[in-house]
This record gives structure tokens, sequence and C-alpha cells, in this order.
């Protein structure tokens, strides 16, 4: 599959000098086509009438631009690579923390980071017992799972102190701990429920960063911060989980500056739809996310008042937002249990781009992929009153299906092969 392909990064002296590297492969191809496409066809000859034939231009250089304009160009770019192109100080052995790690894109990352890199130390962390022996099942001596809640201060302060006493550097701090409130429209989600998820994907993850930036200033380390592409695009129904989303875009992008003198690589993953439990999490409303008898047996119906039940507001608002809510949980119980690898890829995909975040000279400020990261680039690119018509007809009508089992499905796995890792 098209996912399991790593990253091969250029030469440094190419990742150094990107933008120039851009300009002169535009100009070799713009030459190129001069020198390939026929000659134009001579013009008609001049009609005799017995006044002097017009002066004909002279004919166009073959170049694009003359040779004096082509210089100041590539020394604009040069000049902009040396200001913006920033290449960072790779930590090839010590400690990585991760967040988050009891299933999902933690767990694979955890997993495949101490499989892979033997100098690395994987401090996992979870927030229960039975997932620190599950992760110890694993049998991967460098993979040391720890109990951490990024909503508890004692937790974090613990696992601060734990590897201190290491006196190893550490490599990265990765940001992955988070949580999806089930479907709701904003008017009716309580606001209990709203704290909750910022406990978790923001105020946790300020607290952990906080904690560990002396480290990974120390170290010249990483950041690595999991998003998603709800950051961008917020649809009905997943607001509150969208907007936490857009709280993590906005911090990442100070604390990567705020870090730039410091040498600290701040990276963002931002995948679309990825085949982990959160969505199970969300349709079963189960904090397990455990696709079990029950999801097997699933019926909106249920679901719907499920959701209805924990939800504020009158009967009246609730049924406002019906029709919508169970074409959202429809949607997401499709993700969860009937989609492709092409319209929702694995956490081959994760791994691979924090995997790039950690170890390469020059890694991405974001890493954009995943089913649905076709309407992310969409939704950069038009107008916000043609995507709201876009976002009306796919999740509170039924246009989801189109794409997901229906006539357009094959037009989406393509245009998701372009996002792949």
């Amino acid at each position: 599959m098209f996912h399991n392909l790593r990253s091969i990064d250029l030469p440094t002296a190419v990742q150094k000098y990107t933008y120039t590297a851009w300009v002169v492969i535009l100009i070799a191809l713009s030459v190129a086509w001069r020198f390939v496409l026929p000659p134009p066809p001579p013009p008609p000859p001049p009609r005799h009438s017995g006044k002097s034939s017009p002066r004909l231009p002279p004919p166009r250089s073959s170049f694009p631009a003359s040779p004096f304009r082509l210089l100041i160009l590539l020394l604009v770019t040069v000049l902009l690579d040396n200001l913006c192109v920033h290449m960072y100080h790779v930590v090839s052995s010590g400690n990585v923390i991760i967040t988050g790690c009891s299933s999902g894109i933690g767990r694979a990352a955890a997993i495949s980071l101490a499989k892979e890199f033997d100098a690395f130390t994987i401090y996992a962390g979870v927030r229960k017992q039975r997932d620190v022996a599950s992760l110890s099942d694993e049998g991967l001596a460098n993979l040391i799972p720890i109990i951490l809640d990024v909503t508890n201060d004692q937790h974090i302060q613990s696992a601060v102190q734990l590897l201190l006493a290491t006196k190893r550097p550490l490599v990265a701090l990765v940001n992955n701990a988070g949580i999806a409130v089930s479907d709701g429209p904003i008017e009716i989600v309580d606001l209990r429920r709203w704290r909750i998820l910022f406990d978790v994907n923001i105020f946790g993850l300020l607290s952990v960063t906080q904690n560990f930036l002396p480290m990974l200033r120390s170290s010249r380390g990483r950041v690595v911060n999991v998003g998603s592409i709800a950051g961008d695009i917020s649809q009905p129904m997943w607001g509150p989980y969208s907007s936490s989303k857009h709280a993590l875009e906005a911090i990442t992008d100070s604390l990567r500056v705020e870090m730039r003198t410091s040498g600290v690589s701040v990276s963002l993953i931002k995948p679309g739809e990825i085949k982990t439990n959160i969505y199970a999490k969300a349709m079963l409303q189960d904090p397990e996310g455990k696709l079990n008898k029950e999801a097997s047996k699933w019926n909106v119906n249920e679901s719907l008042k499920k959701v209805l039940a924990q939800s504020r507001g009158t009967k009246e608002q609730h049924r406002l937002y019906e029709p919508g809510l169970k074409e959202s949980l429809k949607f997401v119980h499709h993700v969860a249990t009937q989609a492709s690898d092409l319209e929702c890829p694995t956490v081959i995909m994760t791994n691979n781009a924090i995997t790039h975040a950690i170890t390469s000279s020059s890694p991405r400020t974001r890493y954009t992929f995943g089913g649905g990261a076709a309407m992310w680039m969409a939704n950069l690119l038009l107008p916000d009153k043609v995507t709201d018509v876009l976002h009306h007809w796919l999740f509170n009508l039924d246009g989801w299906q189109f794409f997901h089992g229906g006539p357009g499905t094959v037009v989406l796995n393509c245009l998701n092969v372009f996002f792949y890792w």
C-alpha cells in the first residue's frame, strides 16, 4: 500500500536551499519546454502593394528571461532560503516521551519507535495499570510504560523527575493524548463536556510541554504535537473537538517561533481520518472504544438517544438537530467499522510522520495526510461560502455517502493517494 512508503530526505544542501532548488527546476523546465516545442510557423509573405513591408519584430529568445533577471531571481531565493529554512540538530540517542499511549496513534508510535531505534528509550504515558501491562507484554526492553494522566500535575512532575534521573538527553516530546466528545451541535453540548475536552486536549498538553521544555532546550530536542485536519475544517456536529484542534494550531505556531533560537523543532501532525478507536469511542459512548457485540448491533436511533440524553436544551432544540446528528453518527459508524484502507488509512502513516519529525534535520512544520485530506486543501483554496455549502451537503445531509461507498469513492481514494506519506 502507498502508506507503507517512508520519507526519503534529500541531501542537506538541497534541503537548505529548498526555494532556490524549486526556482532552478522551474527555469530548467521552462527552457526545456521552449526547446522541445516545435518552432512557430513562419509569417505569411507580405502582399506587394507598392508600399514597403512592415518591419517584423525580432524573434523571441528561447530563454524565459534575460540572464540578469534570472540572476536577480536566484539571488532573492538564496537569500530567502538563508533567512527562512532552518536546519535542526538531530539527537541520535536518548529518551522520547509520548503521551496517550493506551491505544491508537500513541501506542502504535511508541512501539514503532522502540522497534526501529535501539538508541531511543521510549517512555509511553498511559492512564491505567492494565495499559502498562499491555505495553510491557510487547517485550521491548527500550519501551517503558508509565502512568501519566496529562491532567494530573503529580503524574507530570513524576515523569519529569524520572527522565532527569536517567541523565540522558530528551530527544522528543510527542503530545498525543487527546479525547473527542461524542457528536453534538454547539447549542446543546453541555459545558462540562467542553471543559473535560479542553482539560485534556489543551491544558493538559500545555502543562506537559511547559514542564519538559527546559530539558528539550538543553538537548535541542523536538516537540511533536498530534492535531487533526479538524483544526482547519470545522464540520458541523464536531464543534467542540474542532475548536480544541484550532487552539492547538495556534499553540504550535507560537511555540515554533519562540523555540527557534533555542534550536528546538516544533511540528504538528494533522491526520485526517485514521483507523483508530477514537471513532469507536465517540460512536459507542464508551471510553474504552471497543468494537464489541454492541457495535455489530449498532442502531442510529439508539445512538442518537444516548447523545441527546447527556445534552442540554429542550426537546424542541433537540429535534432541530436530529437529522444532522443522525448523518454524523452514520458517518462515524462507517469510518469506525467499514472504511477501507484507502478511505481511512492505518496508523502506519502517523508512525512515519512522527518518526520523520523526530529524526530529520529538516522536519516539516506540518504533516497533513489521511482520509479526507483533499477536503483540507479545498477548504484552504475555496471561499468560505462555498465550503459552507459543501460541509452542509456532506455532513448535515447525506453527501458523505457519495464518497464513502457511493459513486465518488474511487475519486476520494485517488485524491487521498496524493496525501499519502
